[in-house]
């Protein structure tokens, strides 16, 4: 699991939205991670139109890419925040500033995760979300070879 606020808060010290260079550095680890074959698990609030470009060639740099992406309110955001242990690192106004709503990507299906869904449900649903169908195809096509 591939974190964001570890690469903004932690390596390059961010604080604020002053510059993506700690996305240039998590898509490397990620890119450096899918070519050793592991599942790779982007973890933060990726940004539509600030992160959408990595995001993408992220996808396709991957036979098997699924996104997933929590649909909350703020009000929602801020009660399961609340529960983390980096709770008093930020505050709710800071948040306030980050919180985007749902925002689709446009190049790939995102499944909503919604609040009903607890946390041992959400794992269960990724786990057994189904493999895209191109990726289905190019296992047949190198299983004939």
């Amino acid at each position: 699991m591939l974190q964001q606020d570890h690469f903004r808060r932690v390596i390059y010290r961010e604080r604020g939205h002053e510059g993506l260079a700690h996305a240039d550095l998590l898509e490397t680890a990620a890119m450096h991670c899918l070519g050793k074959s592991h599942n790779v698990v982007l973890d933060g609030i990726f940004n539509a139109r600030r992160y959408s470009a990595m995001l993408k060639r992220l996808a396709t740099s991957s036979a098997d890419a699924r996104f997933f992406a929590f649909d909350l309110t703020f009000e929602e955001t801020v009660r399961r925040h609340a529960q983390r242990t980096q709770a008093t690192e930020f505050t709710v106004d800071d948040m306030r500033g980050w919180y985007h709503g749902w925002q689709p990507l446009d190049f790939i299906d995102e499944q909503r995760i919604g609040p009903e869904e607890s946390p041992r449900q959400i794992v269960a649903r990724v786990l057994r979300f189904p493999l895209p169908s191109s990726t289905l195809r190019d296992h047949t096509e190198d299983a004939r070879k």
